[in-house]
């Protein structure tokens, strides 16, 4: 298995350059997926056979980092996003129209966005 994710890698890694003249967010997604294959097969082949785990220095603050990404796509109640955002969420409340009592609203004002540097910083953090 191993030996699969190596050749993943090597696959992304020979198609970068010729997707960098490419057109549109499609050609991140690619190598970005075909990293996080690669990474996910090494991990399952690391965890079939006993090996020794290194601790990583920096891993708690990337994860917190990586975790901030993602509350800011998930949506969370209108009170919350008023308290930790205020003006993300008069934002919201100008572009969609009075959503009801207690809407529920992301942190990010760009969803498509903020995945896509979720995506990058997740793949540079495989």
């Amino acid at each position: 298995m191993a030996e699969v994710a190596f050749f993943c890698y090597l696959v992304a890694l020979a198609a970068a350059p010729l997707l960098a003249g490419a057109e549109g967010l499609w050609r991140f997604g690619l190598l970005e997926t075909a990293f996080a294959a690669a990474s996910g097969l090494l991990l399952v082949a690391g965890l079939r056979r006993p090996a020794s785990w290194y601790r990583v220095p920096g891993l708690l603050p990337l994860a917190l980092f990586l975790g901030w990404h993602l509350l800011q796509l998930l949506p969370l109640p209108g009170a919350l996003v008023g308290f930790l955002s205020p003006a993300t969420r008069q934002l919201h409340l100008q572009l969609a129209g009075f959503l009801g009592p207690d809407p529920w609203l992301p942190l990010t004002v760009n969803r498509q966005a903020t995945a896509a540097a979720f995506l990058r910083l997740f793949a540079g953090a495989l």
